[in-house]
């Protein structure tokens, strides 16, 4: 983690990218048991070209930097492919915005918050997503309130009433 988190401080103090926050799997062991993640997903606004998104500067820095080996659309940092995904949603924007600095591995790196991971799996709602949201609810390291007022914002309070009520049921 400590190249990876290497790596995306250069892009940052290089001006490649403004920002950026980890979600998915990898945001989400600061928070939970670990489990099985096949890459890392790094948030980033990234430049548009013609109204498309286009990772091609951050491509090149990384390039420059020694990280060409690419595994389908992921580069390889390190030992692991790293993805590079725009915040698509205002929910993902907010994420990036509100993330955390946490330590893994002994690296700084900027996480999505517990509430806004949970927030998106819920919203994601692929039965991955559903597992590590229970695992969530589990861990209880997740602040009520603020989940409540994300859950709020984003349109999402009434699908996690219907998710709490079928966790419940179990």
């Amino acid at each position: 983690m400590k190249e990876i988190s290497r790596a995306l401080k250069r892009l940052c103090d290089d001006g490649v990218i403004s920002e950026y926050a980890i979600g998915g799997g990898i945001g989400a062991l600061a928070y939970v048991e670990p489990f099985l993640t096949e890459d890392i997903d790094v948030f980033a606004p990234m430049v548009t070209t013609s109204g498309l998104v286009d990772p091609t500067p951050i491509l090149n820095k990384l390039r420059e930097l020694g990280y060409s080996e690419m595994v389908g659309d992921r580069v390889v940092i390190g030992s692991w492919p790293v993805q590079f995904l725009p915040p698509a949603s205002e929910l993902e924007r907010e994420a990036v915005a509100e993330a955390r600095e946490e330590f893994i591995d002994g690296a700084p790196l900027r996480l999505f918050s517990a509430e806004h991971l949970m927030a998106i799996s819920l919203k994601l709602g692929r039965p991955k997503d559903l597992a590590r949201l229970e695992q969530f609810i589990e861990s209880g390291r997740f602040q009520d309130a603020r989940l409540n007022s994300i859950l709020e914002r984003h349109g999402l309070a009434s699908r996690w009433d219907e998710f709490v009520r079928k966790v419940k049921l179990r």
